[in-house]
């Protein structure tokens, strides 16, 4: 059995990501093996239930079971992706809308931050300036 390094400090290091980590004291007896990040976690079960399929009979036979019986109770799960991504819904269209203004605001605020520039019509000549430099430098491949 490999044991995992400590911190005097932290505890454990995490097998994931590396970090050392205070485990929770809620795991009682039950020996903490990651951090508690969602990314680490997951990791952690889907090598867990890796492992449990590749060695428990049982386990696996369930497994086919509950997917089978899920699909069976899904038959359209598959077909309705191509459908919904054919249009773009209305909601991410405002969406996005307001990320480009949001995002207009926040480079003409760095405009006037970096240049000093406060007038609309010099603001709007430089912004001109800058998207015509950047479509320039795209083009060459930079």
């Amino acid at each position: 059995m490999t044991t995992t390094p400590t911190s005097p400090d932290h505890g454990p290091q995490c097998p994931f990501c590396g970090r050392f980590f205070t485990p929770n004291p809620r795991c009682g007896d039950r020996k903490q093996v990651c951090c508690g990040r969602l990314r680490c976690r997951r990791e952690y079960k889907r090598r867990w239930r890796q492992q449990k399929y590749a060695e428990d009979e049982e386990f696996r036979e369930k497994e086919k079971t509950r997917v089978s019986e899920w699909r069976e109770e899904h038959p359209e799960y598959w077909k309705r992706g191509d459908a919904s991504s054919s249009s773009d819904p209305p909601a991410v269209e405002g969406a996005v809308e307001q990320q480009m203004a949001r995002l207009e605001e926040v480079v003409s605020g760095l405009v006037l931050h970096t240049v000093g520039c406060r007038d609309g019509e010099g603001l709007k000549l430089i912004l001109s300036d800058f998207a015509y430099q950047g479509r320039a430098m795209l083009a060459a491949g930079g």
